[in-house]
């Protein structure tokens, strides 16, 4: 069994913004109501940004805490809840790709946006990021698995996957001589 996690230098940021942006709306609505003079539309703005940045926060905390187990058999994704993926009950995969803002006024893929794993079993589905530690490690075999059970592969996800080097042939079957079998036995 691996353990992977969410390092902290993958979340170090998410938790900067979140206390950033948490930091300066409460700080304009605590002098606002020292003074007395928050208008009701911008106090309003600045309790949705104070709890808007909360949330952000606490979804940083839960990517950071997250754990994901992963063996020969399948995953077991723990944050608030347990999650169980076994590969033989694996229903769907797909990878989406993330552009940064750069990317997206260049159009260009310059390598700097991030990848999300979806993988769907019978309890549900898991997300994982590909700042996850051991992020392929993770998605070869489900990819694997994937095209052994010929689950189908929207355009996007063979896209993505052929433009990390994963190849989309199914793996080749081993055939086992007769004779092999019985020396086997």
């Amino acid at each position: 069994m691996t353990v992977r996690v969410y390092p902290m230098t993958a979340v170090r940021g998410d938790y900067i913004r979140a206390g950033i942006a948490f930091a300066i709306a409460s700080g304009f609505y605590a002098v606002g109501l020292a003074t007395g003079e928050v208008p009701i539309l911008m106090a309003g703005v600045l309790i949705f940004v104070m709890v808007a940045s909360a949330l952000y926060g606490l979804l940083a905390y839960t990517r950071h805490r997250t754990r994901i187990e992963q063996t020969d058999d399948g995953l077991v994704v723990t944050a608030w809840r347990r999650k169980a993926i076994p590969w033989q009950d694996l229903q769907a995969i797909r990878l989406s790709y993330f552009a940064s803002r750069r990317e997206r006024r260049s159009k260009k893929i310059e390598g700097e946006g991030w990848m999300e794993l979806r993988l769907k079993g019978p309890e549900g589905t898991v997300r994982i990021e590909s700042t996850c530690e051991g992020f392929e490690d993770i998605l070869r075999p489900a990819v694997a698995i994937a095209l052994e059970k010929r689950l189908s592969l929207s355009g996007a996800t063979a896209a993505n996957l052929e433009s990390i080097g994963i190849s989309l042939e199914p793996p080749p079957r081993l055939r086992v001589s007769r004779r092999d079998r019985e020396a086997a036995s």
